[in-house]
């Protein structure tokens, strides 16, 4: 493990005709490196939804502050 990717968290976004379980072979190599991840599920009702639920995601993550 490198202790540099400790505090690292990531997000994954599925494109369409996906959905998060897609990561799922991504997600335990960056676990085993060291990382925070996270996939986002998007419904895909609307992009704004879409963004909406990717922007609580990446602003849930360790160290970040609304704005």
């Amino acid at each position: 493990m490198n202790n540099q990717n400790v505090d690292t968290s990531i997000v994954l976004v599925h494109g369409a005709f996906a959905d998060g379980s897609s990561w799922n072979k991504v997600i335990p190599i960056l676990e085993s490196a060291g990382f925070t991840v996270t996939a986002v599920q998007n419904a895909l009702k609307s992009l704004a939804d879409d963004i909406a639920t990717t922007r609580r995601a990446i602003e849930s993550q360790k160290g970040m502050s609304s704005s």
